[in-house]
């Protein structure tokens, strides 16, 4: 199933690749919609424009996260240490990791540019260790490649001296 944006946040159209869990709810709201709406999600026909956003606002009251009233690029409500574009990065730092190539992944967050991906894709003091035994692990199976065992069969041995 694919989902098909006409335009973005850079104006241009994206298609969006659903499978899984996500698919499977997808196909339900979509086998109760209404066949007079458009829209997926709408309130009584009329498209939704930021529910994402009170739904957010009220993940973040529900787990207890304080909030801060502060001028913010949506307005002023916020909540201290979470930002709803978290979501993104999180899902931008989570997909290498899971063998999405970097090209796709660019494609599934929307972003453009590599630089800006990049950016997106923190890395902490837990991928640090994990590169680092990777690496460890990569060299001691290079070491055990070089390492050849000597002859030690002495028939063998014998034989190839008397062929000399």
């Amino acid at each position: 199933m694919e989902i098909r944006l006409p335009d973005s946040k850079n104006g241009e159209p994206r298609t969006i690749a659903l499978g899984g869990r996500l698919h499977e709810l997808v196909e339900k709201w979509w086998a109760g919609r209404r066949l007079d709406c458009a829209y997926l999600f709408h309130r009584n026909g009329r498209r939704v424009t930021d529910g994402l956003r009170r739904h957010w606002r009220a993940a973040c009251e529900t787990v207890g996260i304080a909030e801060e009233k502060r001028r913010s690029p949506t307005g002023w409500r916020s909540f201290a240490g979470v930002s709803i574009h978290d979501l993104r990065r999180s899902a931008v730092r989570n997909m290498p990791r899971a063998g999405v190539a970097e090209g796709v992944a660019m494609t599934i967050s929307g972003h453009q540019s590599r630089l800006v991906f990049q950016r997106y894709n923190i890395t902490d003091h837990e991928d640090q260790r994990q590169a680092l035994q990777a690496t460890e692990a990569y060299h001691a199976q290079r070491r055990a490649a070089k390492v050849m065992p000597l002859n030690t069969d002495k028939s063998r041995t014998a034989r190839r001296a008397t062929r000399a």
